[in-house]
């Protein structure tokens, strides 16, 4: 297993808007499918979408400062060796910017 920490330096500086926000990292490779906090899978401007339209409606309760969005970079099964992601946005007045992101490769795992 190895995992790649990038530090906020390296990242967005300034806050976007969520279409902003999402073709940005889209652009950059994270076009797949991710979690909002958890819950509303989806690709990322759907997801974050999905969240945020919740907490409007109160179902979700108001939004959270920093949001955890999860997913996977590559998947072949779960037998087979994936690398995940996970980041950390904040939220604030409508715009995101990209507080920290870690990647994650894992090894799959060997039945005995």
């Amino acid at each position: 297993m190895w995992k790649l920490l990038i530090a906020k330096n390296n990242l967005m500086e300034a806050l976007s808007d969520l279409n902003s926000f999402t073709k940005i990292l889209t652009d950059k490779g994270y076009n797949g499918y991710f979690h909002t906090q958890g819950a509303y899978a989806g690709k990322l401007k759907e997801s974050i979408g999905g969240y945020l339209n919740n907490c409007r409606k109160g179902a979700a309760g108001v939004p959270k400062p920093v949001l955890l969005l999860t997913g996977y970079l590559q998947w072949s099964g779960e037998d087979k060796a994936r690398v995940e992601c996970s980041m950390w946005v904040q939220y604030r007045n409508g715009k995101f910017n990209l507080r920290k992101m870690e990647v994650t490769k894992k090894i799959a795992s060997v039945n005995r």
